[in-house]
């Protein structure tokens, strides 16, 4: 299980340019020989534990090299250290691209430090390398973001992103009615919860309610201006309801922003084929 590649990212989401287009300025890298089109595994599960065991295996030799290296340490050292090693791996983990084994270890590092906010962090890396993992693999993947988010609950109640983790979890999980209604309850008590608004948003759109997702990403761009993302969500919510002007008015905000020319040429290619040409007629 190595990593994606920048390009591998626009290529995810089965062409939906809005998608492939999160997924690529969010570099959370998720390796390469996991994507859903993997279809050997359909109708199996492997456990969690063989997760981690086959993105181990799968790394370079290099990498495995220095992985190891501070995974020997921590078993050799006084737990005084462990926090200060934990750190170094997931920062390794996180310069090589696997979230997965970052996670994996962050939730090691929330244990020992009892961090709620390490927890969260854990639970997110999971749930977003759960979307783009084989299908074999997501179940025990949301599971363990699941726990994380619970943990973190466990010692802060209050803690709202943990919340809204825990929500995203149990809707593509076993229970999505109590998902939808854990985030619906953050937002009751703060509806400018920026994650609860955006959760909600692209749950919408998988259901292809395009309304609500515009009304939830046009509400995120007011709590959050910095949150540029939500443009392509717009983009694709105005897209599904018809509106191509607006789709290409979002698409062209967003392209403001695009961090580099492959990004503009996606988004040119997309307005250009897939949506001018509908205008025109």
């Amino acid at each position: 299980m190595s990593k994606f590649s920048s390009r591998q990212w626009l290529a995810i989401a089965g062409g939906l340019i809005f998608f492939s287009l999160l997924f690529f300025i969010n570099r959370k890298a998720p390796p390469a020989n996991t994507p859903m089109q993997d279809s050997a595994h359909a109708g199996n599960t492997i456990d969690f534990d063989q997760v981690i065991t086959e993105s181990e295996d799968s790394l370079p030799v290099s990498e495995k090299k220095m992985v190891d290296g501070i995974k020997n340490a921590l078993g050799s050292s006084p737990d005084s250290v462990h926090p200060y090693l934990l750190a170094k791996l997931i920062k390794l983990l996180d310069s090589i691209g696997q979230p997965i084994m970052s996670a994996y270890y962050t939730e090691k590092l929330a244990g020992i430090e009892k961090s709620p906010s390490l927890w969260t962090h854990a639970g997110q890396q999971f749930y977003d390398y759960s979307a783009l993992s084989r299908a074999d693999a997501k179940p025990a993947i949301i599971q363990q973001a699941e726990v994380c988010f619970k943990s973190s609950i466990k010692i802060d109640s209050t803690y709202a992103d943990a919340q809204v983790g825990l929500g995203e979890c149990l809707v593509d999980g076993s229970n999505p009615m109590q998902g939808i209604a854990t985030i619906e309850n953050v937002l009751k008590k703060d509806s400018n919860n920026r994650n609860g608004q955006i959760a909600l948003g692209k749950f919408s759109i998988r259901s292809n309610q395009f309304a609500k997702a515009i009304y939830r990403f046009s509400r995120v761009l007011t709590i959050d201006p910095s949150y540029k993302e939500a443009y392509l969500y717009l983009a694709q919510s105005y897209e599904g309801t018809g509106n191509k002007h607006e789709a290409i008015v979002n698409l062209k905000k967003y392209r403001i922003f695009a961090p580099d020319s492959s990004m503009k040429t996606e988004i040119d290619n997309y307005i250009k084929n897939k949506l001018e040409n509908d205008t025109s007629k």
